[in-house]
């Protein structure tokens, strides 16, 4: 057990560092600099890539870019004058984390619930009705989803708002949106789980 969890850490590392590898490299294949913009002059752009760096071969800006990453530094953001990455990732960390574990109760709740009505239905009806959802919810991008939900709950039902994430209520339909394809997913699982539940108990 223990090798195995060892694998699988070296194997996650060597991934990371691999994807880490390609998008580097694809930004350096990519035509022009990060920085350069119609109203910065070359004499500008110049001093600007030293300041970022940028002016170095490529695989000494790899080397300490991967250094600054075993530091926990992601450098310093080329649109954000004056911030840096990890000060716009820890601004945006937060709602994301609230929005994700609101959607992963959401998710048990209508996947279990789905699961274990759809395992004690008798009526073909309630099935067929149930896994019509379930198949629209799993085909229907979540992009249209959360357009329809905007539109339908928050536009012109207005019951909820459509902007910011500064109340709960505001979280329902980002979270209604996301769990969209996952509680689809799991109460076929569920149901069959309580299928032979039931049928060691009956």
């Amino acid at each position: 057990m223990v090798k195995y969890i060892i694998k699988r850490v070296l194997l996650g590392i060597l991934t990371l560092f691999v994807l880490i590898a390609i998008t580097f490299a694809m930004t350096k294949v990519m035509p022009g600099s990060p920085l350069q913009s119609k109203n910065i002059s070359g004499d500008v752009l110049k001093k600007m890539e030293a300041t970022y760096g940028l002016d170095k071969p490529p695989v000494e800006q790899f080397i300490i870019y991967c250094k600054n990453l075993l530091h926990g530094d992601m450098g310093t953001s080329y649109k954000k004058v004056g911030k840096s990455v990890n000060e716009i990732i820890a601004q945006t960390m937060m709602p994301t984390l609230q929005l994700g574990i609101v959607t992963f109760v959401l998710v048990l709740v209508v996947g279990v619930s789905s699961g274990i009505l759809m395992a004690r239905a008798k009526s073909n009806a309630v099935k067929g009705v149930w896994l019509s959802a379930l198949t629209f919810g799993v085909s229907v991008p979540n992009f249209i989803v959360a357009l329809l939900l905007l539109i339908i709950f928050g536009v012109e039902l207005k019951m909820f708002p459509v902007l910011g994430l500064t109340t709960p209520m505001h979280y329902v339909l980002p979270a209604i949106a996301r769990d969209c394809i996952r509680s689809q997913q799991l109460p076929d699982r569920h149901r069959i789980v309580m299928k032979k539940l039931l049928s060691r108990i009956t």
